[in-house]
């Protein structure tokens, strides 16, 4: 009897030690955002730890590796187990796994008792105004013609431009090799940027927009100047060729230049007001070329990413400019464009919206920007949709979503723009 008592007693303490060692592997998975490495762990700890920071961690990991069900029913039990500790980014987490499964109405019903425990009467009233412009959008009917392109697969693509005879973009064209190098965010190949025929697109036609331009690391969003000799692209913060990561072991994206010299792409360079410690992606260009627009998470920062805005004073640089609470939220904004009518678009899931990132538009009125506008459906959905541009002469364009129906992952959709956006109270409440 008392053998078998010792023999309980190891076995617990073994146990024991490693509950603790695959919570120690998990959280360290977690904090590098190795997402996807993550999950099967803290499913195995799940089955004998349901504490708060397990299925938090757990919960967010889906949600950022867009498993949006999964991700629901995690935030579901934090929120029923953990109601006080549980703070409004997992309400408002909860509310958009929710719109993305077309439960508006619950989603509102979350974020409104959430508010009401709070006794927050601006934010019940905010949420009211929101859920009314959602109605009068809505009222316009489908805005847009939407194609899905050929030239998706099931892994990502995003960020179309047009440049000269090719439509450039970002993507994972194919499942990483054996002992390949993948992002652990999401178990892909890091992203190149691709390029092929405008009039004959293909998959099989598909080919790397710039081998000078490829590194091993993510490439992606790239932005052309009117003369097509220089680029604006994101990669990962780099140093020789080689990741560099900032002492939290992480990352960071960062904003490089290229010129085209003899047909090629030379003095690739990083811009000055990059950093280790935070991220600086997604350049857009002014229709006079004179300033660069991005998202960056740096100090002064009103949400996790916000839009910027820094002058190019030619070769150099001014300092980077905050848009301001008009354009940013204590969300995200991120994917900034211009359009030839000087009209900032972008994508956030802080401005009224139909579910996680949706597009919106400000128009720039002597260098102030116009309260941003929703630019309605079909281009936006309970999903991602983000990346647009278009051209205003013949409204034709591309966005990029990762909603239900498509071929997998984010996909590029070819858009027409059918109707005008101009909100009215279409729908009296």
């Amino acid at each position: 009897m008392k053998r078998i008592y010792l023999i309980l007693i190891v076995l617990t303490i073994q146990f024991a030690q490693a509950q603790t060692q695959d919570l120690q592997r998990a959280k360290r998975l977690f904090d590098r955002t190795y997402y996807s490495e993550a999950i099967p762990v803290y499913e195995k700890i799940l089955n004998n730890n349901r504490s708060f920071e397990v299925v938090k961690n757990l919960a967010d990991s889906y949600y950022y590796t867009n498993d949006y069900a999964n991700a629901q029913r995690n935030y579901r039990f934090l929120i029923s187990k953990f109601p006080e500790a549980a703070t409004a980014e997992y309400y408002f987490k909860y509310s958009q796994t929710l719109k993305a499964s077309g439960n508006y109405e619950e989603s509102n019903k979350v974020m409104r008792d959430y508010f009401l425990s709070t006794n927050d009467q601006k934010a019940i009233e905010n949420l009211e105004k929101e859920n009314l412009i959602l109605e009068n959008i809505l009222a316009l009917g489908n805005r847009f013609e939407i194609k899905n392109m050929v030239i998706n697969t099931p892994n990502s693509e995003f960020g179309a431009v047009s440049y000269k005879d090719k439509l450039v973009f970002s993507a994972v064209i194919r499942k990483p090799y054996t002992f390949e190098k993948v992002y652990k965010w999401n178990n892909e190949s890091y992203l190149d940027i691709m390029s092929v025929s405008l009039k004959n697109p293909k998959i099989d036609s598909i080919r790397k927009f710039a081998v000078e331009l490829a590194t091993p690391l993510h490439e992606s969003n790239a932005v052309f100047t009117k003369n097509g000799k220089t680029v604006y692209f994101t990669r990962n913060n780099s140093k020789d060729g080689v990741k560099a990561k900032n002492e939290n072991k992480v990352s960071m994206l960062q904003i490089f230049k290229a010129e085209l010299i003899d047909g090629k792409w030379r003095n690739v360079t990083a811009l000055p007001f990059n950093s280790d410690n935070y991220s600086v992606e997604h350049p857009a260009l002014s229709n006079d070329e004179k300033t660069l627009y991005f998202a960056s998470d740096m100090p002064g920062s009103l949400g996790s990413f916000d839009i910027y805005s820094v002058a190019i004073l030619g070769s150099d640089y001014g300092t980077p400019k905050n848009l301001g609470p008009t354009i940013n939220t204590d969300k995200k904004e991120q994917f900034p464009f211009v359009s030839k009518d000087n009209k900032l678009y972008f994508s956030s899931n802080g401005h009224a919206g139909y579910g996680f990132m949706d597009v919106f538009v400000s128009e720039i009125k002597n260098n102030e920007f116009i309260k941003p506008v929703n630019v309605g459906l079909p281009v936006n959905s309970g999903y991602d949709d983000f990346s647009f541009v278009i051209d205003s002469d013949t409204q034709h364009g591309y966005f990029a979503s990762n909603r239900k129906g498509g071929k997998g992952g984010d996909d590029i959709y070819e858009i027409s723009e059918i109707q005008p956006l101009i909100v009215e109270n279409l729908k009296k409440s």
